[in-house]
């Protein structure tokens, strides 16, 4: 009789993950959740990308795994405990994966972190899906950069790192008073189009965690939920239907003409200003189109991460440059580094990290 190694890891990580039970906590969803103590918590699983870097920057070591791989180059910016954690995708179907049961038990998690969206029938899902593999769930709210403090705090509580998520925590209110300093051009705020596609056509219309940085930086989305430019914001995209994906013509592109281009996608960033059915936008004419930084995670777009508190005031200075200066960028940037994601860079690699970004 053959014996099955995996099934095998898979029961004994399931009695771990049962047995470390022992504290009731209230997560940010309001639901009381048995979960093991502070001081036992060592593995970690989240279910999607936004989440697993909120855990990573209060205790990165506690993660047990990955929802997608880090891209080459970027292994400098990481802790090293990081850098070759297995990739176990997410229930976002992060880095073109679907969570396996089996691989995520084989980890041994104690306990899973998803976003709050426990209303919602990914939320069921999620929490169903766990229930039945007997792991604590908890909802974390953190997807507006305000949620941010109460989240780092959570964390902390959870994982028996108080100390520095109050650090943490104190960061993110100095930066989210910085931001609230922020005022629109005098002339008016300059319309931004976003794009996170490799053909430029993909954005995310209206007001949510990928857009909301644009209003912050004193910009605003070219097409708002309430613009007449947008018709049908709710367009079904890669599987995905809802109000943060819509896909526009160039077309409807062209009559919107924005002020600014922001994409995530490097091969549109490329291609941008070749293709000729790009070149009627004012944007592109006067070459005000920028990649967004994304070393070692995105400043400003998928996922919408705690980097959002450095992506604005990048972006503020894109938007008006009177408002944050470029020494103040690259100052921020070191000190973000060095407290975030516990990485020591000079003003000369944190310029390097935005410059470039535009032409």
């Amino acid at each position: 009789m053959f014996i099955n190694l995996r099934k095998i890891i898979f029961w004994l990580a399931m009695l771990l993950a049962v047995s470390a039970s022992a504290d009731m906590i209230t997560d940010m969803a309001g639901r009381k959740v048995n979960v093991p103590a502070p001081d036992k918590v060592k593995r970690i699983f989240t279910a999607s990308t936004a989440v697993s870097y909120l855990v990573y920057a209060v205790a990165p070591e506690k993660l047990c795994g990955l929802n997608r791989p880090w891209r080459h180059g970027d292994e400098k910016y990481l802790v090293p405990t990081i850098r070759n954690k297995p990739v176990l995708g997410g229930w976002l179907g992060q880095g073109g994966r679907i969570s396996n049961s089996e691989e995520i038990l084989a980890t041994g998690p104690q306990l899973v972190f998803a976003s709050m969206v426990k209303k919602s029938s990914l939320g069921n899902k999620i929490e169903k899906n766990l229930k039945m593999l007997r792991i604590p769930l908890l909802f974390v709210k953190s997807s507006e950069l305000k949620n941010l403090p109460e989240a780092f705090k959570f964390v902390g509580k959870v994982t028996g790192k108080s100390s520095r998520a109050e650090k943490l925590c104190a960061a993110t209110e100095r930066l989210l008073k910085r931001i609230a300093e922020i005022k629109p051009p005098k002339s008016g705020r300059l319309r931004i189009y976003y794009s996170f596609s490799p053909d430029g056509l993909h954005t995310s219309p209206g007001r949510n965690p990928l857009t909301e940085s644009f209003f912050q930086a004193g910009g605003m989305n070219v097409f708002d939920g309430n613009a007449k430019t947008v018709k049908n914001p709710r367009e079904r995209i890669d599987g995905c239907n809802g109000p943060w994906r819509a896909k526009m013509s160039i077309e409807k592109i062209l009559e919107a003409n924005p002020d600014i281009i922001l994409t995530g996608s490097k091969r549109f960033y490329k291609q941008i200003y070749k293709s000729p059915k790009w070149q009627a936008l004012n944007a592109v004419k006067k070459h005000h189109c920028y990649l967004i930084p994304s070393t070692p995670m995105s400043w400003l777009d998928r996922p919408a991460s705690f980097m959002r508190l450095l992506g604005v005031l990048w972006l503020s200075h894109i938007v008006d440059p009177s408002q944050i200066s470029k020494a103040e960028i690259v100052k921020e940037t070191v000190a973000f580094y060095e407290l975030f994601l516990q990485c020591k860079i000079t003003e000369k690699e944190a310029a390097a990290l935005f410059e470039g970004t535009g032409r």
